[in-house]
């Protein structure tokens, strides 16, 4: 709170994962775990929040697709524009890359997901492009074009 971030840190500091690892874990939860037609996507809570308990306390309608808890107006359910049909493609999605991932790695997930997280480094047409002076926009530094 207060843009203290200690507890944060303290919270990050206990995972072990890799960011790859993590990752994966997430395409397989989305796509394969998580009951959809029971449960409700809940950051304040840490996990899942039953859609029963929604409909009662916040009055949510009831249906199988995906459904997310504003986490600041928690009566909200910010995926309540994923109709069906985005519903079965975000999930199919998921596990389609959860399946890529792990044919790509013949089960060696975070070793895959590392290599593609991996920063890559400067391509080469970059190294031939002038610098442009002026503002820097985060990290983005503006290029002339390059010279042929």
């Amino acid at each position: 709170p207060n843009g203290d971030r200690s507890a944060l840190q303290k919270f990050a500091s206990r995972n072990s994962e890799s960011t790859g690892q993590l990752l994966a874990a997430f395409f397989r939860y989305f796509g394969c775990e998580f009951d959809y037609v029971n449960d409700a996507v809940s950051i304040r809570a840490g996990g899942p929040v039953s859609k029963l308990v929604k409909a009662e306390e916040d009055c949510w309608t009831a249906h199988s697709r995906l459904s997310i808890e504003d986490p600041f107006e928690t009566w909200y359910d910010v995926a309540h524009p994923v109709k069906l049909t985005r519903h079965e493609w975000i999930r199919k999605e998921h596990l389609r890359a959860y399946t890529m991932l792990t044919e790509a790695g013949g089960g060696d997930i975070g070793g895959v997901l590392e290599r593609i997280c991996e920063i890559a480094p400067a391509p080469a047409f970059l190294e031939r492009a002038t610098p442009v002076t002026g503002p820097v926009v985060g990290d983005v530094r503006a290029v002339a074009p390059l010279k042929l």
